[in-house]
């Protein structure tokens, strides 16, 4: 009987050494997807080292949910994400060679020349930039704006007028 209770108390130890072994992995992989969604919104440039990346972080507040992560962890899903960027950043490049027919025997200063005459796209710094932009789009095509325009009124005639405000979407009031 002792043997057997010996080998039924080393199956319970196992088990509860296995749960929270499990337990532990959890939360571990819990706060690894937070640090690297917090990576993924603050660090966009994949020229920034560690040092400058961390300051940056700890202005954050979810960079309390890293706290629970290592310091290797932590500079590891850091190395894994820039890693991540440099090779986008490399793609995309190769990309933009690739469509202006650059060769491995071109010289740089012939690309260059090239890159310089591509048309960069806009760099907007606010909202109201961008919504400006928008209805300026059309300036140059009057015709196709105004075809835009009368297709945008038939669908809202189509629709009819809206519905009256309720008390369940006081949103809709007239103020």
């Amino acid at each position: 009987m002792s043997s057997q209770t010996g080998w039924s108390v080393r199956l319970v130890v196992h088990f509860v050494f296995a749960t929270n072994a499990y337990a532990l992995q959890k939360t571990r992989t819990y706060y690894c997807v937070h640090f690297n969604a917090l990576l993924a919104d603050l660090v966009r440039n994949p020229d920034l080292t560690w040092r400058e990346a961390k300051k940056q972080l700890k202005k954050d507040h979810r960079y309390k949910l890293a706290e629970l992560l290592s310091k290797e962890d932590k500079e590891r899903l850091f190395s894994q994400h820039i890693s991540v960027l440099s090779n986008k950043r490399r793609d995309k490049l190769r990309a933009l060679l690739t469509e202006l027919g650059v060769t491995s025997t071109a010289r740089w200063r012939d690309v260059k020349d090239q890159l310089q005459q591509q048309p960069a796209p806009p760099v907007y710094a606010s909202a109201s930039q961008v919504e400006k932009n928008r209805y300026t789009a059309l300036d140059h095509a009057p015709g196709e704006r105004l075809q835009t325009i009368m297709a945008h009124l038939e669908e809202l005639h189509k629709k009819g007028p809206p519905p009256p405000p309720t008390a369940s979407e006081p949103t809709r009031r007239p103020k």
